[in-house]
């Protein structure tokens, strides 16, 4: 595990900021991003593109059983040059081109979209296929679109990939969550649970490194990704002592084939 994070966002706004944390951490800029339906969001997907990370979150189900038998949005065939859809009728749905805010249950923006429709619905001999508005059939396109079909379709032409998430992500969490009980938390507070999950997810790296590496091979790699902070430190702490005491000293510190002398 590389980055972990809580507090009062759901998922769908959380998939960018942890992204940003693993550049951060492991140095890298481009990775693939794997994630289920949770995560998917038009604008998150936008911002993890523009970081150079390649999603591959699970696409939102758009089914006709949600549209009770009638036609999906995916029933629908987009043209990019001329901004307009056809319907399984063959039929041109347009835009006036204005843009629209779309508004969660409190009334905030969440995204901007356009509506597409056509006055060709009124007379349509299947219109009870498509809907149950009497204006007529209208689709709307969100302002994120076409990254959520980039996203959409890096998981459709990679189905056998994006099943490696169950192997890689929910691995970690059976285990802390079913081997080792660790299904609630004893604090409270962003802060205070953060700091409780991060230890358990701490122990739980340390366990696979074992696994993975053994323990001489764990502490191996340790002693030698600490060991000249530590000769650091010790050269810090030495300086005190000797200014303190006022007595000449000479330190050693080795770092591979070469060695380095301090006089204090």
């Amino acid at each position: 595990m590389v980055a972990i994070d809580t507090g009062d966002v759901n998922d769908t706004k959380a998939l960018n900021t942890l992204t940003k944390k693993v550049q951060d951490i492991l140095e890298i800029t481009e990775f693939d991003a794997i994630a289920d339906t949770g995560y998917h969001a038009g604008k998150q997907i936008k911002a993890c593109k523009a970081d150079g990370i390649t999603t591959y979150i699970s696409p939102k189900s758009t089914s006709k059983k949600n549209r009770k038998g009638k036609f999906s949005v995916s029933d629908f065939t987009y043209d990019t040059k001329a901004d307009t859809y056809t319907c399984p009728q063959g039929e041109t749905l347009s835009s006036s081109g204005k843009w629209y805010s779309k508004t969660n249950n409190k009334n905030r923006t969440v995204y901007q979209m356009k509506q597409y429709k056509t006055k060709v619905c009124a007379t349509c001999f299947i219109k009870e296929n498509c809907t149950e508005n009497k204006r007529g059939r209208v689709i709307e396109r969100s302002e994120f679109q076409d990254d959520i079909d980039w996203n959409n379709n890096n998981v459709n032409t990679n189905k056998d990939y994006y099943r490696t998430r169950q192997q890689i992500i929910e691995h970690q969490f059976g285990t802390i969550k079913r081997q080792w009980h660790f299904d609630y938390l004893l604090l409270k507070g962003k802060e205070k649970v953060l700091a409780e999950v991060s230890i358990v997810f701490t122990a739980y790296n340390l366990r696979r490194c074992v696994s993975i590496l053994g323990f001489d091979g764990l502490m191996s790699k340790l002693k030698a990704h600490f060991e000249p902070f530590l000769q650091v430190l010790l050269l810090c702490w030495l300086t005190k002592v000797v200014k303190r005491n006022k007595i000449s000293a000479a330190v050693t510190t080795r770092s591979g084939p070469y060695v380095k002398n301090y006089y204090i």
